[in-house]
């Protein structure tokens, strides 16, 4: 008998110092991915442009083709994303 794992979770860091894990990282995020999709939650940190542009990338390099994502204050929605 055989079993398979499939990875679901991850956590992605990001910032201009980061080349590797251990570097120093001022955004990060939890990642679920569903096939060919993934939603991200519990984002922390510097949003920047290129910081957003890091995550893409990073998650095209997996074959992600769209990611969700939306901030909230309080109990309010105050923008959703879609990659």
């Amino acid at each position: 008998m055989k079993a398979h794992v499939e990875w679901v979770t991850g956590v992605i860091r990001a910032g201009p110092e980061f080349n590797d894990f251990g570097d120093p990282y001022e955004f990060s995020c939890t990642v679920i991915r569903r096939g060919d999709e993934c939603e991200i939650i519990g984002a922390s940190g510097k949003f920047t442009i290129a910081n957003y542009k890091a995550v893409r990338e990073a998650l095209e390099s997996q074959g992600i083709k769209a990611a969700h994502w939306e901030r909230s204050t309080g109990k309010q929605v105050t923008a959703k994303g879609r990659q």
